[in-house]
């Protein structure tokens, strides 16, 4: 991780009062009807411990956690759990913890799914909502705040798996000072990326491109991408296509 640098996003002071803000609100609203929340791993984790200790009404609490893997024809992917809840949520108040709100699909997913369960009620609690990536329509309850289009790490949130020990909540940026933004890749809008890869504009933002498809079309694109890179020298076409095309592991920014 020496290429990236952490820059302050959100102090332990102001975290705590964002968890504070949000925890009284729960509790004004939900009353003296018991709750069940049920916390996202990993990312989530250090965000509920927190929730929890401010939270001035009986909970219970749970864990579920997801994969999202590509699927050959579908722009989506597939969700899949790997860690399901415990407990049962018939007839109970149910409040999702999640660190933050990305494309909102595997958010919609869990949602969706436990409401097959029949809760009394199921709201979403989020302690930051990254809306520029919105890819379908969610909308939590209970929001700490709204983050710009870039990666963000820190109090249980990774990269790769680093940064998840860290109190405070940071952005990365590559030495040039310049944020790291995430363009998802699909089926869809390979096209879109193609002509903004001719025009240099990944060069320009330190785009980092993840690819959920990566197996069924990954060798298309990338041809497609350095053959319309202009001027036409195979020099320059190998040197953009290194620099700006990178493929993060699964963390906070799917």
């Amino acid at each position: 991780m020496k290429e990236h640098r952490l820059n302050l996003l959100f102090s332990r002071e102001t975290i705590t009062s964002i968890v504070k803000d949000l925890a009284d609100q729960i509790s004004k609203d939900y009353g003296k009807r018991e709750l069940l929340l049920v916390c996202i791993l990993k990312g989530a984790f250090m965000f509920l411990s927190d929730l929890v200790r401010h939270i001035q009404i009986p909970v219970q609490i749970d864990f579920v956690r997801l994969a999202s893997y590509g699927a050959g024809t579908e722009t989506s992917g597939k969700i899949e759990i790997t860690k399901d809840i415990e407990m049962s949520i018939e007839g109970k108040d149910v409040l999702i913890v999640e660190d933050i709100i990305d494309s909102g699909r595997t958010l919609r997913f869990l949602r969706d799914r436990l409401s097959l369960s029949n809760p009394s009620s199921i709201k979403i609690c989020a302690l930051l909502d990254k809306k520029a990536r919105r890819e379908v329509e969610i909308q939590a309850d209970y929001i700490g705040k709204q983050v710009a289009n870039v990666f963000v790490v820190g109090y249980g949130i990774d990269f790769n798996e680093a940064y998840r020990h860290l109190p405070e909540i940071y952005y990365i940026t590559l030495p040039n000072g310049k944020p790291r933004c995430c363009i998802k890749l699909n089926h869809t809008n390979v096209g879109e990326l193609v002509g903004k890869a001719s025009r240099r504009t990944f060069r320009e933002r330190n785009t980092v491109v993840s690819a959920p498809c990566l197996n069924s079309f990954l060798m298309t694109f990338s041809q497609s991408l350095i053959m319309s890179i202009r001027p036409p020298s195979e020099a320059l076409k190998s040197s953009l296509f290194r620099s700006v095309f990178q493929l993060p592991g699964r963390g906070n920014n799917d």
